[in-house]
């Protein structure tokens, strides 16, 4: 006999094997008819994203709040940590009292709409020491980088790990960090590129 997960899980899974054959139809390849739902199953949770990653996550949940005391958190968390194909952008910034570059990303090559997502440890920092970090953004391809968000920071942080969300752009994005007081410290760095 089963219990209430299990009839729960069935129901959600026999939903989402719904769900799959309506985007099989507009974009997953055509499975031979003697497909059985496992290798559907295996194929729809295979490793994706982008675009494919955020369909068959809203078609989960989709399926999912239709069902009495099912919790769609889990499912949000998880897919919501599917990053874009490129390896993580981290590392360690030595300042110089210049303004420094810590990330930047080039897609004049292939325009497409992405943003970054990551964090500065400003944990060095001591009494003294003053920082500004920057965003800047390219809007066209042969343009040049224009300055959207400056932020300063002084002395030693009570929230050291400052995270920064960009804003969403087609061809180049940056993150500067200048050190403008103190001693030049080391701030380590990581981000994610992110397509939308």
């Amino acid at each position: 006999m089963m219990n209430r997960e299990e009839k729960l899980r069935l129901v959600m899974l026999d939903d989402l094997a719904r769900e799959i054959e309506q985007l099989r139809r507009k974009r997953m390849p055509d499975f031979p008819k003697q497909t059985t739902p496992k290798e559907v199953w295996e194929y729809a949770t295979r490793e994706i994203t982008g675009d494919s990653a955020n369909a068959v996550r809203d078609a989960v949940i989709s399926d999912a709040t239709r069902i009495p005391g099912a919790d769609v958190h889990p499912i949000k968390t998880r897919t919501d940590s599917i990053l874009a194909e490129n390896a993580p952008l981290r590392g360690s910034k030595l300042m110089t009292g210049a303004e420094d570059m810590v990330v930047e990303v080039d897609r004049t090559a292939a325009p497409a709409v992405f943003h970054l997502e990551g964090a500065i440890d400003l944990t060095p920092m001591q009494a003294g020491d003053t920082i500004k970090i920057r965003e800047l953004m390219m809007i066209k391809a042969a343009g040049v980088y224009v300055k959207y968000a400056e932020e300063t920071y002084s002395g030693v942080q009570a929230i050291p790990l400052q995270e920064l969300v960009t804003k969403p752009a087609s061809y180049k994005l940056k993150v500067t960090i200048e050190q403008t007081a103190g001693v030049m410290r080391t701030f380590d760095y990581e981000f994610f590129e992110r397509s939308i």
